[in-house]
């Protein structure tokens, strides 16, 4: 949730720097897809949409993972 207050105030770099971090510590928390969405965000911000629909798909497919029963 940090990175998401650092991308509201405006600083994509540190953002995506706990984004990061974030998804170091667990791939595939609950809050993983949001480190996903927030990379996204930063990668649309700085005109790099390769990168911002590969971090989209990544943190829906994460999304969808956890909404099936028996998976982590």
């Amino acid at each position: 949730y940090l990175a998401q207050a650092k991308l509201a105030a405006g600083d994509t770099a540190g953002a995506a720097a706990s984004a990061r971090a974030g998804l170091a510590l667990d791939r595939v928390s609950a809050s993983a897809p949001l480190g996903h969405f927030v990379l996204a965000e930063v990668a649309m911000r700085e005109g790099r949409l390769d990168d911002a629909a590969r971090e989209l798909d990544a943190g829906k497919a994460l999304e969808q993972r956890a909404a099936r029963p028996g998976t982590r």
